[in-house]
């Protein structure tokens, strides 16, 4: 429990300089019940907040806003009331948006914010409304402070136990179970997998990368085309985007490019829709969408899902016929900086057939024997071996995203032999380069 005036008026208290910047004109009239009430501080502060942050947005300079706070009883009930009243600009987004249709279906096509406001103070049992009036727009919401209103939201809350109503954390919050098992996942990839997220709504970005950004990497575009363009500069791990449905280019013409991509094509894609559809969801899941999620989000299940996906690939990419084994995942860790240098300097040598264990020993200066000595310590792998690999993990590179013939892949990979290439890629794979390329393409445009 606490005050919940002394609670308005710091609230209040934190937008004065904001206010004084902008040279608005703000008052404040709180006369709410000065003994100690139920209310979710939390969530009652995002609320404020929010509603707040709106009307300074909506409010030109020199304009004025102005918040009345007051108890109220009703059927014996105590109530606290609050309205935020304020001059607008004539046209601005919101004179758009808060229609009375609108106010009602309020998603995230819309404003996140306050979409997010309004199914939080439904959560605490109140109701938000508006009105709009020539030169004033006012937006207001009344919710129940007795412990009454709540006991049966949380049967187990004593008043000796717990002070404040906690109900509302977990529609918003991220649960403990995911929050383990977004740190393990972390563990297991050995690095912050990359994700980018695609959607109009600048606060619905915000939002996510805030409750995402501390288990992934986040890269966030407001369009699909742009998206679309960084998604093949930056071969992210997952991609969130909405629908877009009113763009030429939309969320399902994204996942289409993504999965006949060969390189891209593993890469899991969530679709967000404001106006979720059954028809919709059979046309993003034509285009190949992983997952489909309506708006308003809930973020548990959100992550829930990001987490199974990135494992899920991880998991497919494991038992796809690629050549993902232990070699590859040693040599890629970064952690042995001599592993590494050993690595550039085949690669850059690497269409050069005489490339070899003497040239490897002189590029990194130091002694065949010690290069031996390194490599097998390290990898147990002898140099000439190593260099085969690196090769042949070229081919297979070359073999999944380009159109070259194998004779072409076989010389830009050291090999001047192409029988010899086809029978060491065959002992290393059990498979010609030629199936194994058939099967890559056959198995991508299944998941395209």
């Amino acid at each position: 429990m606490e005050k919940l005036d002394l609670f308005t008026s710091n609230v209040c208290e934190n937008f004065s300089l904001l206010m004084n910047k902008k040279k608005i004109q703000f008052s404040k009239d709180i006369q709410l019940n000065q003994n100690e009430t139920w209310f979710d501080t939390d969530k009652l502060d995002i609320i404020l907040y929010n509603l707040l942050s709106l009307a300074l947005k909506d409010t030109a300079q020199k304009g004025s806003i102005n918040i009345q706070a007051y108890s109220t009883i009703r059927d014996h009930e105590d109530y606290a009331t609050f309205k935020i009243t304020h001059t607008y600009l004539a046209l601005s987004d919101l004179t758009h948006e808060l229609t009375h249709d609108k106010i009602e279906h309020l998603s995230g096509n819309i404003n996140i914010g306050l979409a997010i406001t309004k199914q939080m103070i439904e959560l605490h049992r109140g109701q938000l409304e508006f009105s709009t009036s020539k030169n004033e727009r006012s937006i207001s919401f009344k919710i129940p402070t007795s412990y009454k209103a709540y006991q049966d939201l949380n049967p187990v809350i004593s008043n000796n136990t717990q002070e404040n109503i906690n109900y509302l954390k977990n529609k918003l919050e991220i649960e403990e179970e995911v929050l383990v098992n977004l740190k393990n996942l972390t563990k297991e990839t050995d690095k912050k997998s990359t994700i980018i997220i695609i959607d109009p709504d600048h606060d619905l970005r915000r939002i996510l990368k805030q409750q995402l950004s501390t288990f992934f990497s986040i890269k966030e575009f407001s369009n699909a085309q742009t998206g679309l363009k960084n998604i093949f500069k930056l071969s992210p791990d997952l991609i969130i985007c909405d629908t877009f449905t009113s763009q030429p280019f939309t969320g399902m013409d994204l996942c289409k490019e993504i999965k006949k991509s060969l390189s891209h094509s593993l890469t899991p894609v969530i679709i967000l829709s404001g106006q979720p559809s059954e028809s919709e969801r059979a046309l993003c899941y034509k285009a190949g969408t992983d997952s489909y999620i309506a708006k308003p989000i809930d973020i548990n299940t959100l992550l829930i899902r990001v987490q199974n996906l990135i494992k899920q690939k991880i998991a497919t990419l494991e038992s796809v016929p690629t050549p993902i084994n232990r070699f590859t995942k040693t040599i890629n860790k970064g952690k042995d900086i001599f592993l590494n240098e050993i690595k550039t300097t085949v690669e850059k040598n690497i269409s050069d057939p005489h490339f070899g264990v003497n040239e490897l020993a002189k590029g990194l200066n130091i002694s065949k024997s010690m290069l031996y000595r390194k490599l097998t310590n390290s990898i147990n792998l002898s140099p000439n071996l190593f260099i085969k690999k690196i090769r042949l993990l070229r081919a297979i590179q070359l073999l999944e995203e380009t159109t070259l013939n194998i004779s072409e892949i076989a010389e830009q990979c050291g090999f001047n032999d192409i029988s010899y290439f086809g029978h060491t890629f065959k002992k290393e794979y059990g498979i010609s380069p030629s199936s194994y390329r058939q099967n890559f393409h056959k198995y991508s445009n299944r998941n395209g």
